[in-house]
Formats: C-alpha cells, structure tokens, sequence
C-alpha cells in the first residue's frame, strides 16, 4: 500500500507540473502575442480561440478518458478510439471550414475566413494524440505526459 500511495502523490505531482507548465507557457505566450501584434489581431486571434475550442470539444468526444478509466483495454479499443477521434476531428474541422466565411461575416472581418481555417488544422493534430494521452495516463507516466505537453 505504501508504494501504491507513493506512486499516487508522484503522479499527483507531476500531473500538477504539467498543469502549471501548460498554463504557465499559455500565459506568457498570450502576454507576448499581445506586446506583439495590434489590438485589433489580437481580438481576431480571440475570435479565433472560441471556435478552436468549440472543434476541440467535438473532437474530443470523451473516449479518451474512457481508455483511461477501462479496466479492460484492447488494441482493438486503441484502434476504435484513434480512429473514431480521427473521424470526429475530420467532422470538426470540415465544419469549422464551411462555418468560416459566416463567423467572418458575423463578426464583419473579412481576414478571419482563411484564420479560422487555417487554426481548424490544430482540431485534427490534437486528436492523433488522444490515445497516447490515455495510454500514458493509464501508466500512470504523468512525467512523459509532463515532458511532452511542455515541448
């Protein structure tokens, strides 16, 4: 029990190091884009990052955290998943990109057409990523995870 407990608090810590690294570099990258670019594509960057999100949630479906809490796992689970979040990312980024040109039109800037478009390709990146994520988080390896999120 005392390794148990040992191996929980270690991966308690490093799931906290992960969290703050990734927050920690997301805000020092928000307060460098904003010193660097204008007011005004700074609020695009932010018109962007709400339909990002709104991608990322589709994409994401919550099977990966299924993995996680499985007892059992197959490959055949593996392959599901993977190709299932492929799939819905697919699904999300072809919406994001046919959306495009309404979101410009709605917010009446004409640039953020191609700047959705092209910031939807992060939709489908990050879901070739979910399986691995749960995998590790299965191992309880939240230092890799760590090492990986942080680069």
């Amino acid at each position: 029990m005392q390794g148990m407990n040992r191996k929980i608090g270690i991966g308690v810590a490093w799931n906290l190091l992960n969290l703050v690294m990734g927050r920690g570099a997301l805000a020092i990258f928000t307060l460098v884009l904003a010193a660097l670019i204008t007011p005004e594509a700074f609020g695009l960057v932010a018109m962007i990052m709400v339909f990002y999100e709104l991608g990322n949630i589709i994409s994401d479906s919550g099977l990966g955290q299924a993995l996680v809490r499985s007892q059992n796992v197959t490959q055949t689970d593996l392959s599901t998943v993977f190709f299932s979040n492929l799939a819905l990312s697919v699904l999300a980024y072809v919406l994001m990109f046919v959306a495009a040109p309404a979101v410009a039109a709605f917010y009446e800037q004409p640039e953020l057409t191609l700047l959705v478009r092209v910031a939807g390709l992060i939709v489908f990146f990050n879901a070739l990523k979910t399986v691995q994520v749960a995998v590790l988080g299965r191992a309880m390896n939240f230092k890799v995870q760590m090492v990986a999120n942080t680069v």
